[in-house]
């Protein structure tokens, strides 16, 4: 797909934020904001969006101290197979910290892929980029355990996408003692919001609530591991919480309404897990219909672990809660991104950081849910794909 192996031998690791690979990453941006074909997809722009020189610069000053760190060396991606673009993503978090990458594309024939794949192909005919044509290689293959594994015993490091069985089987297979490997398996994700802040929201803030809220979830049929399953509803009054329901759901129905198309098996999944709640889940209260756009399960409790409530395709659990802090009595390590509205940051971080549990690795607004970054997982991409050279 990209990279040509006669130009293997000729890698090169180099360190974090290279000149060279800002100024290729910026050209990849700007080619793919101006693609006809990349703006028929709203996650391929955000990708050219987030590569642009800004945001770039503005990550490095993240990062003060890097001038004694390299790239770990060859970075071995096995890339998701339901979400098209993390491939890039990875490659990026690698490209950026040093290293030379082999990245395993979905088998999937996603038209993300091939556009990303075909501009960055084109940009490396350029000579300017010479070192990092000798450091990018993207290919495709089925289920192959025998590929896997020769690729596993040349990387010095593996970033592993996937359900907590492909994790488990690609780290089972050998690779050199110094390897490292960052898995990014199952995770779950929930919400909590102000019930109070949706009643005083005017138009203008309902209307982002809702259009980030339907970003974070429907954009991936609720298949990304940070997009909310559970909403929490927050309030001391019970029908402050109610009337909030309302307008949330209410405003929420026309906006799918007119968005979001609804495959028959997508359905036939829903009314399916419906009938599986209503049947063996004696959590659940009632559960509420919007047409088929929109399932809502009240809960009486909360299970022993939310990451039982697992909703897809519009299917969302809610609870209401009267205290904030009850978010540390049913967090684990799986659960990774909290989403928020109406409640300020910083009483959530203080609940997360100071409950002594472990989970929670993203406390972000919603909205931001799908937004990955050199942060994620609550690895920090470059320290982690790099290496210090200590001198003394």
């Amino acid at each position: 797909m990209v990279g040509d192996p006669a130009f293997f031998n000729s890698k090169i690791v180099l360190a974090p934020f290279n000149e060279t690979v800002i100024e290729f990453l910026s050209e990849l941006s700007r080619k793919i904001l101006s693609n006809s074909n990349a703006k028929r997809y709203p996650d391929v722009i955000t990708f050219g969006y987030w590569c642009r020189s800004a945001n770039l610069k503005k990550m490095l000053s993240n990062y003060p101290l890097l001038n004694n760190r390299k790239g770990v060396g060859i970075v071995f991606h096995i890339a998701p197979s339901n979400v098209p673009v993390n491939f890039a993503f990875s490659y990026v978090f690698s490209l950026l910290s040093g290293n030379i990458s082999i990245v395993r594309v979905p088998t999937k024939p996603f038209e993300q892929v091939s556009i990303i794949s075909t501009i960055i192909d084109d940009i490396l005919k350029d000579s300017r980029f010479d070192i990092i044509r000798c450091n990018t290689y993207f290919i495709r293959y089925q289920q192959n355990d025998s590929i896997t594994e020769i690729l596993s015993s040349i990387s010095n490091a593996r970033i592993i996408w996937g359900s907590d069985e492909t994790v488990n089987k690609i780290k089972s297979i050998k690779t050199a003692s110094k390897t490292i490997d960052i898995p990014f398996s199952e995770r779950y994700s929930f919400a909590i919001f102000g019930a109070d802040a949706i009643l005083a929201a005017d138009e203008l803030q309902l209307k982002r609530l809702i259009d980030g809220f339907f970003n974070d979830t429907y954009l991936m049929d609720q298949n990304a591991c940070s997009s909310p399953q559970l909403i929490l509803w927050y309030s001391n009054d019970k029908e402050i919480i109610n009337s909030a329901k309302q307008k949330f759901w209410n405003a929420l129905l026309k906006k799918v309404n007119n968005e979001y198309e609804l495959a028959a098996k997508s359905s036939v999944d829903k009314l399916t897990l419906m009938c599986m709640d209503l049947v063996s889940n004696k959590e659940v209260d009632k559960i509420e219909t919007n047409t088929n756009f929109i399932y809502k399960v009240d809960l009486k409790k909360l299970p022993d672990s939310i990451l039982r409530l697992q909703g897809k395709y519009g299917y969302f659990y809610q609870y209401s809660i009267s205290d904030i802090n009850e978010i540390a009595e049913i967090m684990e390590i799986k659960i990774q991104t909290l989403t928020y509205f109406g409640i300020e940051k910083k009483d959530l971080f203080s609940v997360v950081y100071n409950s002594g549990n472990l989970g929670i690795d993203r406390i972000v607004p919603v909205g931001s849910a799908l937004d990955i970054g050199i942060i994620w997982d609550g690895f920090d991409m470059i320290y982690t794909l790099s290496r210090i050279i200590d001198l003394k």
